[in-house]
């Protein structure tokens, strides 16, 4: 059988090439974030097969700066290593708050599985996160 996919401006049928997957935390439902801890913010089920998994990650601080790493993974706040991480540092000043892309993820999926969007935050205070996860089958 030939590649099954879609040929205008939508997102392909389930388990078809271009198959599309999100999911999202708006900024008005940013969960807490304990400190210095693997946190999910978010997560997608994926189905049987090759998807590659993007995300963007929004963390605000309650005082000034601080240090956040952003990651996709399989494992549920499991922080991936570090060629897989996204990470930003605030040493100094009066910024209170960052969004950024995480790095993508190829995940090949035997039986179904789950793409988690997780942060760890490393701030002087308390912290909120929000973000988007999504996900394109490739084949």
């Amino acid at each position: 059988n030939g590649i099954i996919g879609t040929t205008t401006n939508n997102n392909a049928s389930s388990g078809f090439v271009g198959e599309y997957v999100s999911n999202q935390i708006l900024f008005a439902n940013a969960i807490s974030v304990t400190n210095v801890t693997e946190t999910d913010i978010t997560s997608i089920n994926l189905s049987a097969g090759d998807w590659t998994v993007y995300g963007t990650v929004f963390v605000e601080y309650s005082v000034g700066a601080g240090d956040y790493i952003g990651w996709i993974n399989t494992a549920s706040a499991t922080i991936t290593n570090d060629s897989q991480n996204s990470l930003l540092s605030l040493t100094a000043g009066t910024i209170a708050e960052y969004g950024g892309s995480i790095k993508s993820l190829r995940v090949s999926l035997a039986s179904p599985g789950t793409a988690y969007l997780s942060v760890y935050v490393d701030s002087a205070g308390s912290a909120t996160a929000c973000g988007m996860i999504w996900a394109r089958r490739e084949r």
